[in-house]
């Protein structure tokens, strides 16, 4: 995993993620309820100067960021989850910009979220998902590790439902959104 000489996160305000944030048409407030920003550096440095990236959370205290040039992480990696919504249906996302897309276009949080973080998760959100009552959506994106990760959920939760007829002709939730 990468390693960072310089990492703090800090609460959602630089006008370039929000302008990142804009261009992918995620709505600002949807997006302040879940992300943070890290302000990072590679290489050990005394300027003050940084790298930034919008900063999401995972259960087990480790980051997901991207930011327009950069897609990593910290460690540990893991889901992140946002249950309890009593009658809800839970949905599951394969990144953090397909849920807040998702929350975007439905007006708001409405369900209970799983968002992996990586198809490598899948473990853990089948885990995750077998404590969860109501209908489960799988939202995962239209490629083969989505594909792949969809048939891996549904094998132990056949009642799942793939959602992505929804989004067929993109890439994810997100390209949906975009382009809708």
């Amino acid at each position: 995993s990468t390693t960072f000489q310089f990492f703090e996160v800090l609460p959602l305000h630089t006008r370039a993620l929000f302008a990142y944030l804009y261009r992918r048409k995620v709505n600002l407030e949807i997006a302040k309820q879940f992300l943070q920003e890290a302000h990072y550096s590679f290489l050990p440095r005394n300027d003050g100067k940084y790298l930034f990236a919008l900063a999401y959370a995972n259960d087990l205290g480790g980051y997901e960021l991207r930011s327009k040039s950069y897609k990593g992480g910290t460690s540990p990696k893991g889901i992140t989850t946002h249950l309890g919504r009593e009658n809800a249906a839970t949905v599951v996302f394969e990144g953090f910009m397909d849920m807040l897309s998702w929350v975007t276009m439905t007006g708001g949080v409405k369900h209970n979220i799983v968002v992996m973080n990586s198809t490598v998760n899948k473990e853990a959100t089948v885990e995750a998902l077998q404590s969860v009552s109501g209908t489960i959506y799988l939202c995962l994106d239209n490629d083969d590790s989505g594909n792949e990760a969809t048939a891996f959920v549904q094998n132990v939760l056949p009642s799942a439902i793939d959602y992505r007829n929804h989004f067929a002709g993109y890439k994810d939730v997100n390209e949906y959104l975009m382009h809708r």
